[in-house]
């Protein structure tokens, strides 16, 4: 492994000048909403009932989690999302301004901008609940044709969520995506869960997309449901990597013709919310700055556990030197990897 050496490098890197520029090496192109995440609820109330909770946060939910982690890691990111022509949207927009986040190529739409409710349990686990306003208005189609031609430079392109599994943007989902290889961009999706449970006629269409895709990043349950024939033979079949999460316990990655596991770092999680989209982010920032999928892999699982282990807030996403300072405090403590 070679990425104590990198993480070290990068740590003093990141004291150089890092100016904004409009021309982004990441897009992050998905569901952008708010997330009003509220700590501490062990017990659901019953119909009728009250429950306090510890504490509660306003932050920008979705694709958001994974622009800002790259942007504090140096790489300059654009995010593509539908939101509303509302006062929500209006300070969605500024906060990720204010972070660095390109947002030029966001479309609004007349639609109330997305709201998800987060419920995180004293063991940092959650559930939501997500009124979709203009999280529904707009297609994957749409989100990619926001963007003006001089706006599409990134190396890679990253879809998450929603607007992926809408049964009227799947068709013109394959041709967004042969259209980004078509223009040298390395695609990525991350597509979440179903909210329907995966009807057949949605994971064929799905998996028609996984095909033109360079990564696919999925947890278990999402292979159980959508990989059938399982991530290896995926990968070897398609000539795609296959990235799947398991949380604390790290990644599997399964590249065409070669499977190993990259393991995770164990911290005590205050909160969970977010951390797949701070993982995508990290790691396509780790690629951005030329680490190999392992490497980039692994500084990934860094940021996600240095994340989770902080209370929610705009001030929880580690900063480049954050990430490399926890991983070699780790990696000593555990004796090297």
């Amino acid at each position: 492994m070679t990425m104590l050496a990198e993480s070290g490098s990068v740590t003093e890197q990141a004291h150089q000048e890092d100016s904004p520029v409009d021309r982004p090496e990441l897009s992050v192109i998905g569901n952008l909403n708010w997330d009003l995440v509220l700590n501490g609820v062990d017990q659901w109330p019953v119909w009728g009932t009250e429950v306090f909770v510890a504490r509660r946060d306003l932050i920008p939910g979705g694709i958001a989690h994974s622009a800002v982690a790259a942007r504090r890691q140096g790489t300059h990111t654009s995010i593509i999302g539908c939101i509303g022509w509302d006062e929500d949207g209006t300070r969605l927009l500024n906060i990720l301004g204010a972070q660095g986040v390109i947002t030029a190529a966001a479309l609004r739409v007349d639609s109330p901008t997305g709201l998800s409710v987060g419920i995180i349990r004293s063991d940092g686990e959650r559930a939501y609940l997500t009124y979709q306003g203009a999280l529904a208005e707009a297609s994957m189609s749409d989100l990619w044709n926001a963007q003006t031609p001089d706006q599409i430079t990134s190396r890679y392109v990253l879809f998450s969520g929603l607007p992926l599994i809408r049964s009227a943007s799947l068709t013109a989902g394959l041709a967004v995506l042969q259209e980004v290889r078509r223009q040298g961009h390395f695609s990525a999706m991350d597509v979440g869960w179903d909210p329907a449970g995966w009807p057949e006629d949605r994971v064929v269409y799905v998996r028609s997309m996984f095909g033109d895709c360079h990564y696919v990043i999925m947890n278990a349950v999402e292979v159980g449901a959508l990989l059938q024939e399982g991530p290896e033979r995926w990968a070897d079949g398609h000539g795609c990597n296959v990235i799947v999460r398991h949380g604390e316990q790290g990644v599997h990655v399964y590249e065409p013709g070669r499977r190993y596991i990259v393991p995770g770092y164990r911290v005590v999680a205050l909160d969970t919310g977010g951390a797949g989209d701070v993982w995508n982010g990290s790691f396509f920032s780790g690629l951005c700055r030329g680490f190999g999928l392992e490497d980039a892999a692994r500084w990934a699982n860094g940021a996600a556990a240095l994340y989770v282990s902080r209370e929610p807030g705009m001030q929880r996403y580690p900063t480049r030197e954050e990430v490399g300072a926890f991983m070699l405090q780790a990696d000593k403590q555990d004796g090297g990897r």
